[in-house]
């Protein structure tokens, strides 16, 4: 067990070890880089209040350019966002410790997928082949590599915790059992408020004595939902009261059914289902997928939805035929299956399609792999010709999933080769431009950024805040004139826009129309009482014209919100300065 256990940990470091040279993309921006929630464990007690939850337009609008407000999560994950309390605790802002976390959770989630599957058949090789398949396959970058997709890695670390325990649980009698499940129960609460996709627990282990316990007698299940089930159904109803009674006000639950209508969401749901095992078992085409992207069928009648549709029944039928034969591969088709119901957009979800998804129900497919596999070489004819054609089989497959993984890391590096993955596989999708817009502007190749933009806005002319990233462009390359139009347009596709506000009065301020300029910082601070630097600049406007006493007082009010506001600060100090020179004239 020990040799088995440093090799799936040096196959699963050496997979992703090159992740920890990447830095923050995409999502990150406002659950890590702008989000103040994480910064202190003062924040501790907002777990458990509404104020933990952060609204859409207040992710997408504020945190671009400042912050949020919340924890940065518009659903109830609150042990996703104290993991990222630890690491800012750690690591401050430094990408290489949230990467390091993120590996490592994935390192302890392959050792307890092998000791998982050891305990469940009492088969080193097989306990080892179906680990090392998920410790390397490509499917999983999504989930590793990004580090706001951690959620799908807490969420596997627990609820395998929580397997292992209850199966361990009904060998011991007394305290012990009590206690091991007692502690079953408590993984299976940290995974469900780690992502909600763990509801599934409950049936998994329903299912798990049905094939392995009951032999097959679901009255023997149903009789034992007090005895062996009621804890984990205490759980789940807890977590279904607080999601739904609690937090539901702030909770977005009304989206639209992709297509119009139930009908084009539901085949569109089997060619996603498709995509994910064709994905699994063929993984040459595991992209980054751009955010809101879904396949949208609107008929049966689509050669994509039959054979997505062939495909879904004949796995559903091998998993029935193989149940006498190898009840542990049909186990693991259905582990996929459920696992999957809660993404699988029959509610829909934001993101339809997202191979992040699949870290989760990959462990039930993973297993059926590795026994299918282990079972084509010792087929006698093989065995005759290559005695050690298992060994062969293993390092050859995995093998093959490393040389796919660790390039797919590089993708996930920055925001340039984020957004120029998305492109390549999706280029009519509008999200990676604005990805690639971000990038450059930090670099302050800002003609790029705009060039970007542009794309953008040909596929979102309703988007304002392209429109205010447009305007802050022509600010910084000096044509204010040419800012002013698109900020307006910002305004008017969003009239509570803060930063439009903010930057469209430092383009008046630099065209000397003072007037105009403390207008407009007057409704920034109005929307945002706390903008240190509209105060500051409503200050310098003010010096502008010859209003030193006004001046003085919004230099305060900057540094009253802001203390550590150092160019508020000296332009404070240069004024009284010139009071002091005033009083002794």
């Amino acid at each position: 067990m020990r040799k088995a256990i440093i090799i799936i940990i040096f196959i699963a470091l050496f997979s992703y070890c090159n992740s920890l040279l990447n830095t923050f993309v995409c999502d990150d921006n406002y659950m890590i880089l702008k989000n103040d929630f994480i910064t202190s464990f003062d924040n501790f007690p907002s777990l458990f209040d509404k104020s933990y939850l952060s609204t859409a337009d207040n992710i997408i609008f504020d945190s671009y350019h400042k912050k949020i407000y919340g924890s940065g999560e518009i659903t109830y994950r609150p042990v996703t966002t104290l993991s990222y309390m630890f690491d800012y605790f750690f690591w401050k802002l430094n990408p290489f410790g949230y990467h390091l976390t993120n590996i490592l959770l994935h390192v302890f989630n392959v050792v307890l997928f092998y000791l998982f599957v050891l305990l469940l058949l009492k088969n080193d090789i097989l306990a080892l082949f179906s680990s090392l398949l998920f410790a390397a396959h490509p499917i999983n970058t999504a989930a590793v590599n990004h580090i706001s997709n951690r959620e799908e890695l807490l969420v596997v670390f627990f609820l395998l915790s929580a397997f292992i325990l209850f199966i361990r649980h009904k060998k011991y009698q007394g305290f012990k059992k009590t206690a091991l499940y007692a502690g079953s129960c408590l993984s299976f609460f940290l995974a469900i408020f780690s992502k909600e996709m763990a509801i599934t627990f409950p049936l998994m282990i329903m299912l798990y004595d049905f094939y392995f316990e009951f032999d097959a007698d679901i009255k023997r299940v149903i009789t034992n939902l007090k005895s062996r089930y009621i804890g984990y159904l205490a759980v789940m109803i807890f977590y279904l009261v607080i999601y739904f009674l609690v937090f539901s006000p702030n909770l977005r639950l009304d989206r639209p059914y992709t297509g119009g209508c139930f009908y084009t969401h539901l085949i569109t749901i089997s060619i996603i289902l498709a995509r994910y095992i064709t994905a699994f078992f063929i993984p040459l085409n595991i992209s980054i997928t751009p955010p809101y992207y879904a396949p949208v069928a609107t008929t049966i009648f689509n050669y994509e939805v039959l054979l997505s549709l062939a495909l879904l029944v004949s796995v559903g039928i091998v998993c029935l035929k193989i149940y006498r034969t190898s009840k542990a591969a049909s186990f693991g088709i259905l582990w996929f299956f459920v696992t999957i119901l809660p993404v699988s957009n029959i509610i829909p979800l934001v993101n339809m399609f997202t191979f992040r998804y699949m870290y989760l129900p990959a462990i039930g497919l993973c297993l059926t792999l590795a026994i299918a596999c282990l079972k084509f070489a010792n087929l006698k004819s093989l065995k005759n010709v290559f005695p050690n054609v298992n060994k062969i089989l293993m390092v050859l497959v995995i093998g093959i999933y490393m040389t796919i993984t660790i390039p797919q890391n590089i993708f996930w590096r920055n925001n340039f080769s984020f957004g120029k993955n998305q492109i390549m596989y999706y280029p009519n999708n509008p999200e990676p431009y604005q990805s690639l817009s971000k990038y450059y502007f930090e670099r302050d190749f800002l003609e790029k950024s705009m060039e970007n933009l542009r794309i953008y806005l040909r596929y979102k002319p309703n988007d304002p805040l392209s429109y205010n990233d447009l305007g802050v462009c022509y600010i910084r390359l000096g044509m204010d004139d040419k800012a002013i139009p698109e900020l307006k347009k910002a305004i008017k596709l969003r009239s509570i826009f803060t930063d439009a506000y903010y930057n469209l009065g430092i383009a008046y301020l630099n065209k000397k129309e003072f007037h105009k300029a403390i207008e407009l910082f007057n409704k920034a601070v109005e929307l945002d009482p706390e903008y240190a630097n509209a105060y500051n600049n409503i200050a310098v406007a003010h010096t502008n014209l010859d209003q030193h006493e006004q001046a003085r007082k919004f230099f305060s009010k900057a540094l009253e919100v802001f203390p550590d506001h150092q160019i508020a600060r000296e332009n404070l100090e240069s004024l009284e300065g010139f009071f002091r020179e005033q009083a002794e004239n």
